[in-house]
């Protein structure tokens, strides 16, 4: 998302390139992937797109897009239906294991704890899995599976720990990346020893959302970074109530965001 920012000359094909895929993956989530083959045009964009990412994108993510292409070569889905092409994906793909569930004492099992090796403690969904990046480590992924409260969205949320000087921690801040108009909701974030900030950014006419939380630990130089990517049901206004929203459908977001302090594990 950051190279995305830092290239809006890039945006207008990079929603092209995704609006390809739209129709295919709604027949899948439909029960109709069999209805729906994968065209050469697809795959041609796509290969395309991710080209450019890795060229110019840090050495993490292009060692990360060189290790998918060559676990799944693109052209292999070329003629396949959606549902083949799942089915080849699922027997073909093992997942980084998850990380061991330690359940937060009396939280009725809806919480589950993880303490950073930097001994940073956060609280999580126990109905979510964690998993640890294998090229970055100190970005972990915290990811929905099935049990959510009727009421919340679940979406994947992204947690990078790493060690910030003071003096660079408001360079680190992903609020620098987002003009103005883009920010629809942000405050502060009140918790003792992790401070910071949180926001929440839009672009006119997209049905999409970014949710963040920067907290900073000056005495530790600690720095995590909360990360969800959000779709909506309908296109954000201005007049929407965006605490009560986070407290209710994203009550995870703001759970993590709160419970975030220093213990060594």
């Amino acid at each position: 998302m950051q190279i995305s920012f830092n290239h809006p000359e890039k945006e207008e094909e990079f929603w092209r390139v995704t609006r390809l895929f739209i129709p295919g993956l709604e027949a899948l989530l439909d029960g109709e992937g069999d209805t729906v083959q994968i065209t050469s045009e697809q795959v041609e964009s796509l290969k395309a797109e991710l080209n450019w990412f890795a060229s110019v994108g840090g050495p993490a993510l292009r060692e990360d897009i060189e290790k998918e292409q060559q676990r799944f070569p693109l052209d292999i889905f070329v003629g396949m239906t959606m549902s083949e092409a799942l089915d080849f994906i699922n027997s073909s793909w093992t997942p980084d294991p998850a990380i061991q569930q330690f359940l937060v004492p009396d939280s009725d099992g809806k919480w589950a704890y993880y303490i950073h090796d930097k001994g940073v403690y956060l609280e999580y969904p126990s109905s979510y899995s964690l998993q640890i990046s294998e090229s970055e480590k100190d970005i972990i992924y915290f990811i929905p599976s099935s049990g959510m409260p009727e009421q919340w969205n679940p979406c994947v949320m992204k947690v990078r720990i790493w060690n910030v000087p003071v003096n660079e921690q408001d360079a680190n801040n992903p609020r620098s990346w987002y003009s103005a108009e883009s920010i629809v909701w942000e405050g502060f974030v009140q918790n003792d020893e992790f401070p910071g900030v949180e926001f929440i950014s839009s672009k006119p006419n997209l049905m999409q959302m970014h949710f963040h939380a920067f907290q900073y630990n000056q005495e530790n130089q600690l720095a995590v970074d909360i990360w969800v990517f959000v779709t909506v049901d309908s296109q954000v206004s201005d007049d929407l109530d965006y605490p009560t929203m986070i407290n209710q459908r994203f009550e995870y977001f703001q759970h993590m965001v709160d419970s975030i302090h220093m213990q060594m594990p």
